[in-house]
C-alpha cells in the first residue's frame, strides 16, 4: 500500500482505494506556570488535513514526578498514562484537553510531558503526531519544613521556594548554581 501524508493530493490505503487530499493531524501542548505543586496542560488536537477522521485517540504519558489529579474530558489513567478516544474529528476542526496534574514529593527540576495523538480515516489510513511541555518543578518548603534537607536534594540549576514562616535552624549553603526564593502571603504583607 502506498500511503502518501506530506504532499499528496491523492492517497492509497490499498490496492484500488484512494482518497481524494491530505491526511495531517497536529497536537500542540501547553504547560501553564505551576500553581504551587499543580501544574495545568492544554492539549489541542487538529485535523489539519483534508479528510475527517473516524476516529481521535490522546495518549499522555506522565514523566516520573507528575501525578495525575483531573482532565475535562474523562480520561482512562493507565500505569502513568492518561488515554482518550475522542471520536470523529473533521477536516480543519480542533478538539481541547485541560489535563491536571500534581508535581510529587521532593520532585525538582526539568519535567518533560509528552502528547500523542493519533487519527484514522475511514480508509483505514492512519496518521500520528507528538507535542511535550516542560515543566520546571521548584523544590517547597511550608513553614516550619527543613530548608537544609531541601537544599541537600537540589540538583543545579533548582530552585528551592521557602515560604512565609518561621524556621530555626543553621543553614551551610556548600552548593552553587541554586536560588533561594522567598514568598509570603498577602497577610503577611499587611
Amino acid at each position: 500500500a502506498n500511503n502518501n501524508t506530506l504532499e499528496g493530493i491523492s492517497l492509497e490505503d490499498s490496492p484500488g482505494t484512494v482518497v481524494e487530499g491530505n491526511v495531517v493531524i497536529d497536537v500542540k501542548k501547553v504547560a501553564l506556570p505551576p500553581e504551587r505543586t499543580f501544574v495545568n496542560f492544554t492539549i489541542v488536537v487538529t485535523n489539519s488535513g483534508q479528510v475527517d477522521f473516524k476516529k481521535v485517540a490522546v495518549a499522555d504519558r506522565l514523566p516520573s514526578g507528575l501525578d495525575y489529579i483531573s482532565d475535562n474530558r474523562s480520561g482512562g489513567l493507565d500505569d502513568g498514562e492518561v488515554a482518550w478516544t475522542l471520536g470523529p474529528l473533521a477536516a480543519n476542526e480542533s478538539a481541547t484537553i485541560e489535563l491536571s496534574a500534581q508535581i510529587s514529593g521532593s520532585t525538582s527540576g526539568n519535567l518533560t510531558n509528552s502528547v500523542r495523538a493519533k487519527g484514522e480515516t475511514t480508509g483505514g489510513i492512519v496518521v500520528s503526531k507528538e507535542a511535550s511541555a516542560v515543566v520546571s518543578a521548584h523544590l517547597v518548603v511550608g513553614s516550619g519544613g527543613n530548608i537544609s534537607k531541601a537544599i541537600e536534594l537540589a540538583r543545579p540549576g533548582d530552585v528551592v521556594e521557602i515560604e512565609s514562616g518561621t524556621y530555626r535552624e543553621c543553614i551551610i549553603l556548600d552548593k552553587s548554581i541554586i536560588c533561594l526564593l522567598y514568598t509570603s502571603d498577602a497577610a503577611d504583607e499587611e
